[in-house]
């Protein structure tokens, strides 16, 4: 064997000579108990070295020391501090004794004696092939002689008499299969057999009750008391050697093994007996605790799981089982004798309990529940492993800890959530979340409302922005309208987290879709990430996203009211809320911007002339072909009647006055199949200038419309 790993729980000095002398190998030194446990679950090591005075914490040695041997590749070493230290020796647990007066040659022979006379030392050598034990309790002298003789080659049978005496037998040397006849002194068979049933040492123990009558009544108490099978005295011994070497001989059927997780030992006996009987290999659990050891050690094809049960439940086994890698695949088939409400069915299908039967069992339909999830199921061929009762313990713990976990910040992200309809607030919440549970170094949320656009960039300084944006132009385009907020993250000053282990630095994203799976927004955050950081990411799509389709769905209602009805543009409305955003935005960057207002020429007539249904055909017409010809991020608005604007973002008064004269060319040139004649626009221009305000800038552009009308219509003018 090759030792490449060791485990240590040893003073200073000693693990210091350990490093120096075999660089070669991968020490590490724990003093705490629940340390050592999970290393050697979750490491591959090849020897424990320890000291019994290094050792910390509640966990007794010979726990410690069971749960360790638990798995099988790893060789104990105790070093000795005195004589008394030599009490532990159970089942060869230490493989070696070292005196305390270690020195670097002494350790070096004990791992040359483990590297190449591992088999001489171990404690797995070969055992003398013993006889399994028959407890027959019998008081007929004949049927005595019958049994021992029947079996004399193959089986070490004892006999007793008495009830109370076969009980005490049973539960101190354990024999491999108990044989009662009816009348046993003071107790009978029933009797015995449920005290048997009742000890967990001996409970699995097979019971064959040996009568001379068997009738309904007896086959009733015997089902009640765990009793395996019946058996009469009058049928041939052939067929009682044939059962009873099947039940010591039993061949597990590695495609039809059945767990059953029942208190109640009547019906798990019944059950097991119905199920062998179909060719099925069955084990007994009879608490979830229980269940979860025996689902690791034989790694069932189908576990039977009751509800109501003691230490572990099955709803908390279902959890467990449902988030565990070894578990998650098992079926389950849940049994109850009651129903507590309709929520609880609810609950099962959401943990992916799709069958449930319900008390006294159908023995038909179990079985054809059985074989079609057997016939569907793929053998994912996963090996058994063992547990200890310490590790179930720390599973079931690290469990509950990661739900709790979940529970707490799922309920973080939903409390960031209700903010969505005040995205100032809501983003101050998001990133205040997300600078406290990640290591982030910066980051933005963009969203798209339709109407409107929001990006909220969060960083440790401004110089980062430039970098974002790059990042977010690559898929979004983010045009002059849209809402920018900016959060400086602050530095944690009390808590540094930079020595986070398996912390990565990456870019993560998460993306979010409507109720018509659109792409309508996407977080991005640059910094150091660890894999417990993805399950937080997957919480914050998945529960984010309902309020941002919450909030899209509020945001499309609304915008109904900011659309003018004919035109498909924005209204009256929407213009004088965006006037007065772009003023205070000149006002505070010092960023310009112009207006075009025009209105068509000589419309009146159109109405007279042609109707109304002619007019609002021209007004669509003009919106539609105008909206084809300005940029995405100018604001095209039906202010009036037959009245437009247009609000050009960092647009001076020269280039504003250009896209004037191109949309009154384009409008000249339009041809329309109700008339020869020409429809023209007369247009007005101008450019914000400081002081301005909403009034004075409106009125301006009209005055400038008014001279284009005035100096006779179809041509630009600006002021």
């Amino acid at each position: 064997m090759k030792i490449s790993k060791v485990i240590c729980a040893v003073n200073n000095n000693i693990y210091s000579l350990l490093v120096k002398k075999f660089p070669q190998i991968v020490f590490v030194n724990y003093t705490y108990e629940y340390q050592i446990i999970n290393a050697v679950i979750v490491g591959e090591f090849d020897v424990f070295i320890y000291q019994k005075s290094v050792l910390m914490g509640k966990i007794s040695e010979k726990s410690l020391l069971m749960t360790v041997k638990g798995h099988k590749d790893i060789y104990i070493i105790k070093l000795l501090e005195d004589d008394k230290d030599r009490d532990i020796d159970f089942d060869r647990t230490i493989l070696f004794y070292i005196d305390f007066s270690v020195n670097s040659n002494s350790i070096e022979k004990v791992f040359d004696i483990i590297g190449k006379e591992v088999k001489v030392v171990s404690f797995n050598k070969q055992k003398k092939r013993v006889k399994k034990k028959i407890l027959l309790g019998e008081r007929d002298e004949s049927y005595k002689n019958l049994i021992k003789t029947i079996f004399r080659d193959t089986y070490d049978v004892i006999v007793l008499e008495d009830g109370n005496k076969i009980v005490e037998f049973t539960l101190k040397e354990r024999p491999d299969l108990v044989i009662l006849s009816l009348e046993l002194g003071d107790l009978d068979a029933f009797t015995v057999a449920n005290l048997i049933r009742y000890h967990a040492r001996t409970k699995e123990i097979p019971i064959i009750l040996f009568t001379e009558v068997v009738d309904h009544n007896q086959k009733r108490l015997a089902l009640e008391s765990g009793i395996t099978d019946i058996f009469s005295k009058f049928d041939s011994p052939e067929n009682l050697v044939k059962r009873i070497d099947e039940l010591l001989t039993e061949i597990i059927n590695t495609d039809k093994k059945i767990l059953i997780i029942e208190d109640s030992n009547s019906l798990a006996h019944y059950l097991k007996y119905y199920l062998k009987k179909n060719n099925f290999y069955v084990e007994i659990a009879y608490n979830g605790f229980e269940g979860l050891q025996k689902a690791y050690s034989i790694n069932p094809n189908l576990i039977l799981l009751d509800l109501e049960m003691p230490i572990l439940n099955g709803f908390q086994f279902i959890r467990i089982a449902r988030d565990d890698q070894i578990l998650k695949d098992i079926p389950i088939i849940v049994m109850s004798g009651i129903w507590k409400n309709k929520a609880t069915g609810f609950y099962l299908k959401e943990l992916g309990i799709r069958d449930f039967l319900v008390k006294p069992i159908n023995e038909e339909l179990l079985l054809n529940i059985i074989e079609k999830h057997l016939k569907f199921r793929q053998n994912k061929n996963k090996k058994s492993k063992y547990f200890t009762v310490l590790e179930i313990m720390l599973k079931i713990n690290n469990i509950m800890e990661r739900t709790l976990f979940q529970l707490f910040y799922i309920d973080k992200i939903r409390d960031v959530g209700i903010y969505i309809y005040n995205l100032k607030e809501f983003f101050e919440k998001l990133a205040y979340l997300l600078n406290n549970i990640l290591i982030i170094e910066s980051g933005f949320f963009y969203l798209n409302l339709g109407y409107r656009e929001v990006v909220a960039f969060f960083m440790k300084d401004h110089s980062q922005k430039r970098d974002l944006l790059q990042i977010l132009n690559k898929d979004f385009y983010i045009s002059h309208n849209s809402e920018i907020i900016e959060y400086l993250l602050p530095d944690d000053e009390n808590i540094k987290f930079d020595n986070i282990r398996e912390a990565k630095k990456e870019e993560k994203r998460v993306d979010f879709f409507d109720n018509e799976n659109n792409l309508v927004g996407t977080l991005f955050v640059s910094g150091n990430f660890t894999q417990f950081d993805d399950m937080l990411f997957d919480y914050i799509r998945e529960y984010l996203n309902i309020y941002i389709k919450s909030i899209i769905l509020i945001e499309k209602v609304q915008s109904l009211s900011l659309l003018d009805y004919l035109t498909r543009i924005y209204n009256k409305r929407f213009f004088d809320n965006e006037l007065s955003r772009v003023i205070e935005y000149y006002k505070r960057y010092n960023d310009t911007f112009s207006l075009i207002m025009f209105d068509i020429d000589h419309f009146k007539k159109v109405n007279d002339v042609y109707g109304h249904y002619i007019g609002d055909y021209v007004l669509k017409t003009l919106a539609g072909e105008i909206k084809k010809i300005i940029r995405i991020e100018d604001i095209f608005c039906r202010v009036g009647g037959e009245e437009f604007i247009i609000i050009l973002p960092k647009t001076g008064l020269n280039s504003a006055a250009i896209m004037a004269e191109k949309i009154r060319v384009l409008v000249e040139n339009l041809k329309w199949d109700f008339t020869e004649d020409k429809i023209t626009i007369s247009l007005g221009v101008t450019e914000v200038k400081r002081g301005d305000t909403e009034d004075i800038i409106y009125k301006r552009v009209d005055e400038a419309l008014y001279n284009a009308k005035k100096n006779g219509r179809n041509q630009v003018q600006t002021l």
